[in-house]
């Protein structure tokens, strides 16, 4: 099985999705952790489960249920989750990059 790694600025992305949502209801938080990371962490044993990403070279999840968006990389060794999107924003203004 592949390891799993969160690049620093998609780790950041997912730490200030979830420091909105405490501010809102910290229940909701914890929800919304359990359940994004445990679909993260999924992805080191099946990381060709998700489709192609809308970039090249890159792969997606889709968290339909919080509108967020997975971008990763996969290569021999390694799942590196390289953006956290939010699925309504303009998503032609961002480009997810490997660090």
């Amino acid at each position: 099985m592949r390891s799993l790694e969160w690049s620093d600025a998609a780790r950041q992305q997912f730490n200030d999705w979830i420091g909105y949502l405490s501010d809102q209801d910290s229940r909701v938080a914890k929800v919304a952790t359990e359940q994004v990371e445990e679909r993260i962490d999924r992805l080191a044993g099946r990381p060709f489960d998700c489709r192609q990403s809308r970039w090249p070279g890159f792969r997606e999840l889709s968290l339909l249920r919080w509108n967020k968006i997975v971008v990763y990389d996969v290569n021999d060794v390694q799942v590196l989750i390289v953006a956290f999107y939010d699925s309504r924003q303009d998503l032609s203004a961002v480009s997810p990059r490997r660090e």
